[in-house]
């Protein structure tokens, strides 16, 4: 009993000790580990104070930024525009000789934001194949090889073409993809066609274009102009001076041509600009002297301009 005893309070004493280093070793780590974060975080605060408040702009503060995502801005508290893709930004826009402002170069960012915000709600991507396809349309547009294009892209903006592949090219075609989802959702171009034809309706019903040039004179939609030769001056145009002035084709402007003096044409879309109606004045030969109406189509930057305001954005640079 005796032997056995002693054998049950070693146990428990090994058992015991065993337990107190644990739980010191634990405090240990417990204390090394808050320091360190302690450490981290008065770093990270002393270096927020010298980048926002004091404009900090050395090495250190660099490094920093490279390391840890301090915010150049902030859209709907969820999507961040970092320092280092600012100041990557910044590099970028000086290796073209940009004289676009640090105000500028931020807002741009910020609208890539937005734009990365739409294509996660529509969810819509850029594959690896399009990149690559619009790479070799790009190489094989330019004269020289395509190692020498990468060289050129290394020199000048010290990247990989990888990652110019990343940055420029999969940057603009998904840009240019939620530019075509915005026009079909929203119905860009579908308002500027209502708009055309009551407008048309009106002409119809014996209203003038000067009134409704007045009408809607607060509209910059809404334009009404005389059709001149912009290089001569001249009021009598061609139907070659009138493709080249309204970003009409010839096909488009046949029907228009053949409207006798009073008459007004039916819609007349332009996919650059938007609808026209056009009436004829008079005519000479071969040319005609006339007015037009056009309502232009809302472009996707137009649209994501007056989109941006319903956004709340704090910019912290």
């Amino acid at each position: 009993m005796a032997k056995s005893g002693k054998k049950t309070r070693k146990i428990l004493d090994f058992g015991r000790k065993k337990s107190q280093k644990y739980i010191k070793n634990k405090v240990k780590f417990l204390i090394i580990t808050g320091t360190i974060l302690l450490l981290i975080i008065i770093i990270l605060t002393v270096f927020g104070i010298g980048i926002y408040k004091y404009e900090w702009n050395n090495k250190a503060t660099k490094f920093m930024t490279s390391i840890f995502p301090y915010p150049a801005a902030i859209i709907d508290y969820t999507n961040f525009v970092t320092i280092k893709k600012y100041q990557e930004e910044m590099n970028y826009q000086k290796s073209f000789d940009n004289s676009m402002t640090e105000k500028e170069i931020l807002d741009e960012l910020i609208k890539e934001g937005v734009i990365s915000k739409l294509a996660q709600k529509y969810k819509i991507t850029v594959t690896n194949q399009e990149i690559e396809n619009n790479w070799e349309e790009l190489i094989s547009s330019l004269p020289g090889k395509e190692e020498e294009y990468a060289l050129f892209i290394k020199e000048k903006f010290g990247w990989s073409v990888k990652q110019y592949k990343e940055k420029i090219i999969k940057k603009r075609l998904l840009q240019e993809k939620v530019a075509q989802k915005i026009v079909e959702v929203e119905g860009l171009e579908s308002e500027a066609k209502n708009k055309a034809e009551a407008i048309l309706n009106q002409l119809k019903q014996g209203k003038t274009f000067s009134e409704i040039s007045k009408e809607n004179k607060n509209d910059s939609y809404v334009v009404t102009r005389e059709l001149v030769n912009s290089a001569t001056g001249e009021n009598f145009v061609s139907i070659d001076n009138a493709v080249a002035e309204l970003n009409l084709t010839q096909n488009s402007l046949k029907n228009v041509f053949s409207l006798k003096v009073g008459e007004i044409s039916s819609l007349v879309k332009s996919p650059v600009v938007g609808y026209y109606i056009i009436k004829i004045n008079d005519k000479k030969g071969n040319e005609i002297k006339a007015s037009y109406i056009v309502v232009k189509i809302k472009s996707f930057n137009e649209w994501l301009q007056d989109h941006l305001k319903t956004y709340k954005i704090w910019r912290l640079i």
